[in-house]
């Protein structure tokens, strides 16, 4: 899947059940539900896919950095600093969290620093289930929403699938 098709995704609606069961010792192993939004529809992100957006901006900044031109940090705003520490924060809880537990093999080849050979199978959850059912109940237009009554056509109660 190239970026953009990732960065596209995420964005998606949950129910008022829904929302209720977040944090709750039926599903405890999700994240303790923040304040209710207002108004309804309720719209919420799925997180992998804003840890991959901040990538996605770490990514560049590095392309950036190596090639010698300016990029979107180039005024160093605090505000901009800030987002950088929150993507690198997410990433860095994220991986402790959920650490790939596939081994690496370092190498020693003569003459150079030691490589580690990239193992040929990773330890992941099924990434397709994820994109499915977020692109099933998403909002991939980024339509507003916010003042509506009702939830957009479409989204019925469920939970996201277990991995």
């Amino acid at each position: 899947m190239k970026w953009q098709e990732l960065l596209d995704k995420g964005t998606v609606y949950i129910t008022d059940e829904e929302w209720e069961l977040l944090g709750s010792p039926q599903y405890p192993n999700s994240r303790r539900r923040p304040r209710r939004p207002e108004p309804r529809p309720i719209r919420v992100t799925i997180d992998v896919f804003e840890q991959l957006k901040c990538l996605n901006i770490l990514r560049k900044m590095a392309h950036w950095s190596m090639a010698g031109e300016d990029n979107i940090f180039t005024s160093a705003l605090p505000e901009e600093y800030m987002f950088v520490n929150y993507c690198t924060e997410m990433l860095r809880e994220t991986i402790t969290c959920h650490g790939d537990l596939g081994i690496s093999v370092p190498t020693w080849r003569w003459g150079t620093t030691n490589q580690t050979e990239r193992p040929p199978d990773r330890m992941c959850r099924r990434f397709d289930d994820i994109v499915n059912w977020t692109v099933q109940r998403g909002d991939n237009t980024r339509r507003r929403f916010f003042g509506q009554n009702s939830r957009p056509s479409g989204v019925t109660p469920g939970v996201p699938p277990a991995n």
